[in-house]
């Protein structure tokens, strides 16, 4: 074995002088500058009760000299060597895959979906939002498609049971108001209980009415089923807004709007044309047994393609799993103590808090939003009832299927005017937010709104006008097209408007404005037959335009002022908080000083 250096050398002397033994451990206290790793035990000279010369310790576990020299001679394997591994940043700026895509609580009605519920809805595929985006709008078609498909059965109707016009009336009377009404609680139990359940139970309540109302041969039994086909038709009406709003980003909710309601701009005008030719074949129990049908295939794929996308229901579940586990001294939950006592107010609560949603119309990017498409949406069921009798009459003189074939022209325009407010409303918020950055607003959607303010007026006075002066049968329909495309420019960016003017209550909202807009086209559909008879058509439609184009104003106003009426709403709620919790604690210390007395 080689000698060891000096400095080992003299360690050694060092050694020997100090300890009159020899062994392992006087090695270890000479040498404080080695490494604290024990040298491994072959190494190790053994121990002799007779020598006080302690055994030269082997210099490669002692001298680091060597050490080197042991790896300069000892050639390096580069390929076999791993890379020095990089330090771990102290943050991940971008969390996983599957720490972005969290998994929501699973609940047993979300058994059956295809797709995983996440706690993030906006965190779906594009593929998977639009998936969802064309059930909606499928399940959105049948309350306009129910609503249409029994008019050609009317005079049917009429022999069949035995009754009189005003009943047969009855039936849609019935079937409009609660169409209009329905939907604000099925809003309420969307956000209180998730979209998916509301969905699925309310289309079976459509089945089973529609089964019910093809057997039914009394007309009080057809007006209450038609009332309960309104309940389970009416659905998407207002929680259709709602899944949008949680699934889709607000750059994409205006594109999104645009095709959600080409599907109930297309009822009135496929359903005249499945009921005539059905009510033909086998009367107007077959109307009964197609939507009965219909029903059915609608549940099946929300069963299987709509998962739960209730955002407030995620952030409730996701706070009740951060709670800790309740342990066995914690009291029974309140829900077990007051389960019977709860039960009647929460009853109560059901058929009445929905109402509560009427306070939205005192906001005044809400109220005026609704009263001006209130107004326009009104228009469409003055022209919808006077067509059939003036196109019945001289000088055109139509049939029956020539009549429903008039509606055409307005369903063409509200389809092309969905989809083109829907692009432009998209392009108005990405050019918004690119300039303006933090301080964009919503309001910029009623931009587009605007654009379609001058059609309406426009179309109402050359449909009223050239009807009233009997010009030839298609220049009327170019003002219903029109109308339409103006109506539907300014609808579906207001409709995206709600869902950031007051985040997490779009599908409420939109339940109010769709209340607001039935019983505006129910009271104008009462009164446009005594009107026309009185003043003409031409003029009963000059005062609608004039009312259209006073109302454009209230539109005007939230455009210009809404982001001012938002900061001060928001400004009270957080004050309203603030004083809420200071009152939570001041109660809780008076509490504390109640059990130290």
């Amino acid at each position: 074995m080689s000698d060891p250096t000096p400095e080992c050398r003299s360690s050694s002397e060092s050694d020997k002088g100090d300890s009159p033994t020899a062994g392992p451990s006087s090695t270890a206290v000479a040498l404080p500058s080695l490494p604290a790793v024990p040298p491994p035990a072959s190494t190790r000279p053994p121990s002799s009760k007779g020598s006080h010369r302690s055994p030269r310790p082997p210099s490669v576990s002692l001298s680091p000299v060597s050490e080197k020299q042991k790896q300069k001679q000892k050639p390096v394997d580069k390929a076999s060597t791993p890379p020095p591994a990089a330090a771990a940043p102290a943050s991940t700026p971008h969390p996983p895959e599957q720490e972005r895509l969290e998994l929501a609580t699973r609940r047993w009605i979300d058994i059956g979906t295809v797709f995983p519920v996440l706690q993030d809805p906006k965190r779906y595929s594009m593929a998977v939002k639009v998936t969802i985006l064309l059930v909606v709008s499928i399940v959105t078609l049948a309350a306009p498609f129910v609503g249409n498909a029994f008019l050609p059965a009317f005079t049917i109707m009429l022999n069949t049971l035995h009754t009189s016009k005003t009943d047969v009336n009855m039936t849609s009377t019935v079937f409009l108001l609660a169409l209009g009404a329905c939907p604000m609680w099925h809003a309420y139990f969307s956000e209180r209980y998730g979209r998916r359940p509301v969905y699925i139970f309310t289309t079976i309540i459509f089945v089973i009415s529609s089964v019910a109302l093809a057997r039914a041969t009394d007309i009080g039994v057809v007006i209450g089923l038609r009332f309960l086909q309104a309940v389970g038709s009416s659905t998407a009406q207002s929680v259709g807004a709602g899944t949008l709003s949680d699934i889709f980003y607000p750059h994409q909710r205006g594109r999104a709007f645009g095709v959600y309601y080409v599907c109930p701009n297309l009822g009135p005008l496929l359903a005249p044309i499945f009921g005539g030719l059905l009510v033909q074949w086998r009367g107007w129990h077959a109307i009964a047994w197609f939507l009965a049908l219909y029903g059915v295939a609608m549940w099946i794929m929300l069963f299987v393609l709509l998962p739960e996308t209730s955002v407030a229901l995620k952030a409730r579940q996701a706070a009740a799993r951060a709670l800790p586990p309740p342990s066995s001294a914690d009291p029974a939950p309140r829900s077990t103590e007051k389960w019977y006592s709860v039960l009647g107010k929460e009853t109560w609560n059901h058929c009445v808090h929905p109402l509560h949603s009427l306070q939205y119309l005192a906001f005044p990017p809400i109220g005026l939003t609704t009263m001006y498409i209130s107004i326009c949406f009104s228009c469409t069921f003055a022209y919808s009832t006077n067509i059939p009798y003036e196109y019945a009459a001289d000088p055109y003189d139509f049939s029956q299927i020539s009549i429903g074939l008039v509606f055409i022209a307005g369903c063409l325009g509200q389809i092309m005017g969905s989809v083109t407010s829907g692009k432009l409303s998209d392009m108005v918020v990405i050019h918004a937010k690119k300039t303006m950055g933090d301080a964009y607003r919503p309001e910029v959607r009623l931009r587009v709104s605007w654009l379609g303010v001058p059609f309406c007026p426009i179309g109402l006075l050359i449909y009223g006008w050239t009807i009233e002066t009997n010009q030839f049968w298609f220049v009327p329909l170019i003002g219903i097209f029109l109308f339409c495309i103006g109506l539907q420019l300014a609808n579906s960016p207001i409709i995206a408007y709600y869902s950031e003017a007051v985040p997490g209550k779009s599908a409420s909202i939109v339940a109010v404005h769709n209340l607001c807009r039935m019983f505006a086209g129910a009271l104008v559909s009462a009164i446009t037959p005594t009107a026309i008879n009185n003043i003409g058509t031409g003029w009963f439609m000059t005062i609608l335009a004039a009312m259209t184009a006073l109302g454009a104003l209230a539109l005007e106003a939230v455009r210009r002022w809404g982001g001012r009426w938002r900061e001060e709403r928001e400004a009270r709620e957080q004050e309203a908080e603030a004083m809420a919790r200071a009152g939570e604690m001041g109660t809780s210390a008076e509490k504390g000083k109640g059990e130290k007395a």
